[in-house]
């Protein structure tokens, strides 16, 4: 089987670090290279086996840019040959539509959040949605995302969640764990931090030992320092910027608090449960925390945007060590359940019968 991959970039961001770990991992047993349609831009390490393309014109107009990325996809697809065309997110599952269509492609595609959330109501939006009629396939991280496409998507889709990053894949630590909780995001409206500073201030009032630690950068981050600074919560709110050492960062760590107002399926969140820390989320939709989370058993939910249920579910936790030890090691079965090998066999699967649709 050879596949092509299509994003945006390698860069960070959840839907890139998938396929870094799904071209990887076709690349055990087939072929699969990855087009980067936006710029040259890599965080994730792919295997050398996988062949890489990057679009390099990025600094071109925006018309004389939007042609060359067409142009470009275009003649990778007609280079690589391959079996199937994957597409994640909004852009690149326009630009391969409309390529797979060119050249009788087939293509499947894969929405990454809530498709209830995207932004603007002009032609790249209708040209998103009617991807998903004419594609051969689709992939959803959860059931909640498929029910909102029409029945025909429906039928031809299938759910998979997303992977756990090998990385975190490591034993849980078992001493004193630090009195903080943490997040690691991008700072944007979607994941509602000025609820984290919220619930961590009103934790903190009635556990002082208890910070929060922000990890991540984004075009908020300013405007959210300030907030935290009106609250007051100066010396229970750190903003650790963006590292890349998140994993030894938030090892020892009791708590991951997860504010979203909607994802697709955090792996930020993934990766602090197969750490073994506390995880708090809010029952986003599109429901991937209700499919990561069994809420009491490994980690707590809480409905979105409700400030006193968030601070409710966290000093339950902190008053009761029983709870949270019981809590952080059943959340590491995640890694079992979702492991990379596992997800990527569930994607070869489905491709398989992909392939063999006339």
């Amino acid at each position: 089987m050879r596949v092509l991959f299509v994003t945006e970039d390698l860069a960070n961001g959840g839907s890139e670090r998938v396929i870094s770990v799904l071209a990887n991992g076709f690349a055990e047993e087939h072929e699969s290279a990855v087009a980067a349609i936006r710029w040259d831009k890599v965080v994730y390490t792919l295997d050398e086996r996988v062949k890489y393309y990057p679009f390099l014109d990025d600094k071109a107009g925006k018309i004389k840019r939007t042609i060359g990325r067409f142009t470009f996809l275009n003649r990778v697809i007609k280079e690589y040959k391959p079996d199937v065309v994957v597409a994640f997110d909004t852009v690149p599952i326009v630009y391969s539509s409309l390529c797979c269509k060119l050249r009788k492609q087939k293509l499947v595609v894969s929405e990454r959040a809530d498709p209830r959330k995207h932004l603007g109501k002009g032609i790249i939006t209708r040209l998103y949605f009617k991807a998903f009629d004419n594609a051969t396939g689709a992939v959803f991280q959860t059931e909640d995302a498929k029910q909102y496409f029409n029945p025909d998507v429906q039928k031809k889709s299938v759910v998979i969640p997303n992977p756990i990053n090998d990385e975190f894949v490591v034993a849980r630590y078992q001493g004193q764990r630090t009195k903080e909780i943490v997040t690691a995001c991008r700072m944007t409206a979607q994941k509602n931090i000025r609820l984290f500073i919220d619930i961590v201030t009103e934790v903190a009032k009635k556990h002082p030992e208890y910070r929060g630690i922000v990890y991540g950068d984004g075009p908020d981050l300013e405007k959210l320092k300030s907030y935290a600074d009106e609250k007051g919560a100066g010396e229970s709110i750190v903003f650790a910027g963006k590292v890349d050492n998140i994993k030894e960062r938030i090892y020892k760590s009791q708590f991951y608090l997860c504010t979203s107002d909607y994802e697709g399926i955090s792996n930020s969140m993934l990766e602090a449960m197969a750490l073994g820390l506390n995880v708090v989320s809010t029952d986003c939709p599109v429901g991937g925390a209700r499919m990561a989370i069994i809420s009491g058993i490994d980690g707590m939910l809480f409905p979105v945007g409700d400030k006193d249920a968030g601070v409710e579910d966290l000093n339950k936790i902190i008053e009761s060590p029983e709870l949270s030890q019981s809590m952080g090691e059943a959340a590491t079965k995640i890694c079992d359940r979702w492991s990379s090998k596992k997800i990527t066999s569930r994607w070869i699967e489905y491709l398989n019968t992909i392939i063999g649709k006339a």
